[in-house]
């Protein structure tokens, strides 16, 4: 009798002991909270058809005037990063019906940009930014004289650029705006006189939100 009553409390106690280890296991686990992840910025499509620039070149006589240049150019604007492809060009006539020389010069150039100020509120947003310019530029000379013509072309030549700059936008609603940009640069080649020549740009157009 005293066996069969040690072997009971025995018993007894060995699951008293498994039945709290039996419901530690199968307690659910904790579920962890998610933070929602921010939305992710916009792309801005920003396409200027109105551009004008300024540049201030010296002439055969060693003194300094200006050319105008007009340009047209298209970016992508990603937080404060952008990239800006423009096109620019420039036509000079000198003569007359008899003999005349006609100089046009043609430049591509890819920017990239970064908005290093930026503001923004319901009505609009500014930025002011700086930028690296990299691309090739054509000049082509025709020269007319008693009705026959010869045309010189120098081919493709590498430019380089620094840009420094203000923008301005109005909004429209909430997927269009109006931009307006405002630049100093100084642009750089081999035979450019100065070198580098300074310019500036002022350059209107209109800003598209992609997503």
């Amino acid at each position: 009798m005293k066996k069969l009553a040690l072997l009971l409390a025995l018993l007894i106690s060995t699951q008293s002991y498994a039945q709290p280890a039996a419901g530690r296991a199968e307690a659910p686990p904790t579920s962890k909270l998610k933070m929602p992840s921010p939305p992710e910025a916009p792309v801005d499509l920003q396409v200027y058809p109105l551009g004008v620039e300024m540049r201030y070149e010296r002439n055969e006589n060693q003194e300094f005037e200006t050319h105008n240049f007009m340009n047209f150019a298209f970016a992508l604007k990603k937080k404060n990063l952008a990239a800006l492809i423009e096109y620019s060009r420039y036509t000079q006539d000198s003569g007359n019906s008899t003999s005349g020389v006609n100089l046009t010069h043609q430049e591509m150039l890819l920017w990239g940009e970064w908005h290093f100020v930026q503001s923004e509120a319901p009505e609009g947003f500014m930025s002011i930014y700086g930028g690296l310019g990299l691309g090739a530029y054509n000049e082509e000379i025709k020269t007319t004289l008693m009705g026959a013509s010869q045309t010189d072309d120098g081919g493709y030549k590498v430019i380089s650029a620094l840009k420094l700059g203000a923008s301005a936008g109005y909004n429209l609603n909430h997927t269009w705006a109006l931009v307006a940009a405002l630049e100093g640069r100084a642009l750089f080649a081999s035979d450019f006189d100065p070198n580098p020549i300074p310019s500036g740009v002022l350059r209107v157009g209109f800003s598209y939100k992609l997503k």
